[in-house]
């Protein structure tokens, strides 16, 4: 093979590489829909805090994002004193029909302290809240009032430090939160596979 040859192959792979990580990162970067559902819905069959602050994670079962949004809730919700009304809200999306008991984010949903683990058949529950995207996050007051809605990572699956968390960590410490809402990185929630 010729040096002309070799630099020219070295060149197409270097260019494939580059062209590889630069999908990945644009995935990674992608935001997914985020909602407003600006106060609690009056058909939701969920029930809203007496006297505490209510949390609603909406999660597609296959989402690998989404097992880092789980994780990174119950991290934080294991580090507060007071303790909100929790609710996982694994959406079962038109066509999926597997058992979500084997589903890695379900099982990390149930390891969440105090937390109410709910099968969402159709997705009915996401709309009435509005909820798109896996990892979309909602707390509100015990009035109904929404203080925040959004995701917990800073991007798709990073584990960590984020505005989410932050402002997350505020509305359960009855501080005002800097921001209200965030980014939500996930899959589709009424996505059938992924």
């Amino acid at each position: 093979m010729s040096l002309a040859t070799k630099i020219i192959l070295c060149s197409i792979w270097g260019s494939l590489i580059a062209l590889g990580f630069g999908y990945a990162w644009r995935y990674e970067a992608t935001q997914g829909v985020s909602a407003a559902a600006k106060a609690w819905p009056e058909r939701s069959g969920l029930k809203l805090g007496d006297t505490q602050t209510t949390l609603v994670l909406f999660a597609h079962p296959n989402c690998p994002c989404t097992l880092v949004s789980v994780n990174q809730l119950g991290d934080l919700l294991g580090k507060m004193p007071q303790r909100p009304r929790v609710y996982c809200v694994i959406v079962q999306a038109p066509g999926l029909s597997e058992d979500l008991s084997k589903s890695s984010v379900a099982a990390a949903a149930r390891k969440i302290d105090g937390a109410t683990s709910v099968v969402d058949r159709s997705g009915a529950e996401a709309k009435r809240f509005g909820a798109a995207t896996s990892g979309q996050v909602f707390a509100f007051n015990p009035e109904g009032k929404e203080l925040f809605r959004g995701g917990v990572t800073a991007a798709r699956g990073h584990y960590g430090p984020n505005d989410g968390i932050d402002a997350l960590s505020a509305v359960l410490s009855a501080t005002s939160p800097k921001i209200s809402s965030t980014p939500v990185y996930g899959c589709s929630l009424l996505g059938a596979s992924l």
